[in-house]
């Protein structure tokens, strides 16, 4: 799998970045997960009381998935067993790659992932490369992680 974010040329606004540590509370008590389709009910859940762009809607993507058949994984990146980040993310045939993309690809604009904005602050590139490299465990077939079309921030919440 590519993992795009290390190629990022750092040129993000700054109000944008998370801490670059975990507080000391939480740090070492981050977990990933990664579930085919069946886990979008776990995502409902989290969506019920998380932030997140309307098609990162539970609704929205259980549609979307429902109706285009779409190969579905949910990676989740948990601290203390609660969710703080998940992606609804569908794999698509790309020429010869397989491209994870968050559900709906171009019908999706303005995306932000479901987030938990209390936890956010926790959420940092070493928890971002976890859930990255979970993904690539769970998923071998999935060759990159592409996260278009991401907005900055979303109610005064940067973007993870």
């Amino acid at each position: 799998m590519v993992d795009a974010a290390a190629s990022f040329d750092g040129n993000r606004v700054a109000a944008n970045e998370a801490p670059a540590r975990a507080p000391a509370s939480s740090r070492g008590r981050l977990t990933a997960a990664v579930t085919d389709g069946t886990g979008l009910a776990g995502y409902a859940e989290f969506c019920a009381w998380a932030l997140f762009a309307p098609a990162q809607s539970a609704s929205w993507v259980s549609n979307w998935a429902a109706k285009t058949k779409a190969d579905m994984a949910v990676a989740t990146l948990s601290i203390e067993g609660r969710p703080a980040l998940s992606l609804a993310l569908e794999v698509v045939r790309n020429g010869p790659f397989r491209v994870a993309r968050l559900a709906g690809g171009r019908h999706a604009n303005g995306n932000f992932p479901a987030t938990d904005p209390r936890l956010l602050p926790a959420v940092n590139g070493p928890a971002i490369r976890s859930l990255l490299s979970s993904i690539a465990t769970a998923r071998p077939d999935i060759d990159l992680v592409s996260l278009e079309r991401l907005l900055p921030d979303l109610d005064g919440t940067a973007n993870p």
